[in-house]
């Protein structure tokens, strides 16, 4: 009936019996980033009017396993709610399927259920671990390099930094699958690059030489031809090298466009040149620079830094009436070879105003012909360590007879 009185209403029938049956919660612990290998603990809450005949969670297997002692029972918590704890093993990543549910269920007898299914918890890689670390390899033998890892805590990344044992070693220069530094990411668990640089044993560079090679259409004109008088007047073996080696002019000598020359870091041992008619008429010029004993050169950097060029050699022009043939074109090619085996090939890199011709034909005959017969690995990084037995292939000058460090490859 209704009491009009006080708008209130009052239950007139019979009392009801009511059954009330929820999952309530499904909370999984630890609560922060879950990673591979991980033990974690899921805790099913169910208010039921009875205990349920049964509970049961689902879970996707081919991520998490069930431990041993991982499968629990159905315990009473009191007015109502019954739990159910299982543990399971994280056993791989489920990052590229964006995460994994978890549901619950419970039932009574009559086979009644309920269920509740989580949000999707991700689970990561572990870079911090042993395996994961195990798989960055060294390029090379690293028996004289160490390396550090470095968790970091916002994204779960890890880096490993190498260095080598103690001072008597120097690190190798990056490649492309192989660095000073590698980051392994918790969305792969791989590192990248795959391998960090090892530590070689120093190898003091006492000196270098740098060769250039010219190109000629013809051979209506030699320079630094052997047999006298057969080059043009000015461009005999003699008169290049002099013009090489010399220090107080304001056009010729190495000094103006060698770094450490420039620099005092080192000093020229001796110009020179040689001519070629095989396959076409080529020039090469070189300088030898030493380095001196108080200053030694160890690392790739401080050896690829003593050896930078502002421009051609300059052999020429010296005396302000010498000119040289309007055919001789290039540098088309820039190569430095160093005492302890190592190469760099610069390539044609040398400013533009030194190449004065306004056809480059003849020059791309040249680099088609013989591109194939330099080793160009280190073309687009300098700062790559060379060894000898990298390079492989004889230098395209040695056949030509044209280098004087031949017997070093």
């Amino acid at each position: 009936g209704i009491n009009a009185e006080y708008g209130a209403g009052e239950i007139t029938s019979a009392a009801v019996s009511v059954s009330w049956r929820q999952v309530t919660s499904v909370t999984v612990t630890p609560s922060g980033t879950l990673y591979v290998g991980n033990t974690i603990t899921v805790t099913c809450d169910v208010l039921f009017d009875t205990q349920p005949a049964a509970m049961e969670m689902s879970v996707e297997s081919q991520y998490l396993s069930v431990p041993e002692d991982g499968a629990g029972e159905i315990t009473d918590e009191g007015e109502g709610v019954y739990r159910l704890v299982n543990q399971y093993t994280v056993d791989k990543s489920n990052v590229v399927r964006g995460g994994s549910d978890i549901t619950c269920t419970a039932s009574n007898e009559e086979g009644d259920e309920v269920g509740m299914t989580t949000n999707k918890y991700v689970f990561y890689y572990d870079c911090n671990s042993q395996d994961i670390k195990d798989k960055l390899k060294w390029r090379g033998d690293g028996t004289n390099s160490q390396r550090a890892f470095v968790p970091n805590e916002a994204d779960g990344s890890v880096t490993a930094t190498a260095s080598c044992s103690d001072d008597n070693y120097v690190q190798q220069g990056p490649t492309g699958n192989a660095g000073t530094t590698s980051t392994c990411s918790r969305d792969t668990g791989k590192w990248s690059p795959t391998h960090l640089v090892t530590c070689a044993e120093k190898q003091k560079i006492t000196t270098a030489i740098i060769e250039q090679v010219y190109t000629l259409s013809s051979g209506a004109t030699k320079y630094c031809a052997a047999e006298a008088g057969a080059s043009e007047d000015g461009f005999s073996p003699a008169e290049i090298k002099a013009n090489l080696e010399l220090t107080d002019n304001s056009v010729c000598g190495a000094n103006k466009v060698v770094s450490c020359l420039k620099d005092s870091k080192c000093e020229t041992v001796e110009g020179g040149c040689s001519w070629s008619e095989e396959g076409g008429f080529f020039l090469s010029i070189r300088v030898e620079v030493q380095f001196p004993d108080s200053d030694p050169v160890y690392t790739v950097e401080e050896r690829n830094s003593r050896i930078e060029l502002s421009g051609a050699l300059p052999f020429y022009g010296c005396s302000g009436t010498q000119k040289r043939s309007l055919e001789l074109k290039g540098p088309i090619r820039t190569i430095v070879h160093f005492d302890n085996g190592q190469q760099l090939d610069l390539g044609d890199s040398y400013p533009e105003e030194f190449n004065d011709t306004d056809d480059d034909e003849h020059n791309d005959d040249y680099d088609d012909e013989h591109d194939d017969d330099y080793d160009d690995s280190s073309s687009d990084d300098t700062t790559m360590l060379l060894h000898s037995d990298q390079l492989g292939r004889r230098y395209w000058l040695c056949s030509h007879g044209l280098s004087s460090c031949c017997s070093r490859y």
